[in-house]
């Protein structure tokens, strides 16, 4: 196995580590809501952890594959450079996360919409490509679903926030 398909697998196993780590943490954090509220953020818990499991074999799988070697075939579209996955943006990587990380800690002061909210909003803006506007109407839409679905169709409660109980 080369070096590259290597690292790749490790990055997999890292990261999928990591989701089964977040998806542990947020399964416990609503252990305790009262009545079925838990029921659905369990579930979707449960799924993080299945698709990382899924993930996590793949790629020990792919460790494991150390006889195989593919040698890239270069056409006569394609350069030599063109070989191969594009590298990865690793400052992109950590703005998101640090997006994820701010959305669960404003949470809690301003509610589970409005927080979504932003999040959704910083998120669109920075990969889309599209104007503020059209990325400010979907973060709109999108919250609006999220409210139809666990507040209306599911009737499950999501945090208020500490700033909006204010009102």
């Amino acid at each position: 196995m080369n070096a590259f398909k290597k690292t790749h697998a490790l990055r997999d196993m890292v990261i999928a580590a990591g989701l089964i780590g977040l998806a542990a943490f947020a399964g416990a954090e609503v252990w305790g809501m009262p009545g079925n509220a838990a029921m659905f953020p369990l579930a979707m818990c449960g799924l993080v952890v299945l698709a990382a499991l899924s993930i996590l074999v793949e790629a020990a799988l792919k460790l494991r594959d150390a006889t195989v070697h593919h040698v890239p075939v270069v056409t006569e579209e394609m350069d030599a450079e063109d070989v191969g996955p594009a590298p990865i943006a690793w400052g992109l990587f950590a703005l998101l996360i640090a997006i994820i990380v701010v959305y669960a800690l404003i949470i809690p002061w301003l509610g589970f919409y409005p927080a979504s909210f932003l999040c959704l909003l910083a998120i669109f803006s920075l990969r889309s490509g599209l104007g503020l506007t059209i990325n400010f109407a979907i973060a709109v839409c999108t919250v609006a679903i999220l409210y139809v679905v666990f507040s209306l169709l599911l009737a499950i409660p999501m945090p208020i926030g500490k700033i909006a109980g204010l009102f």
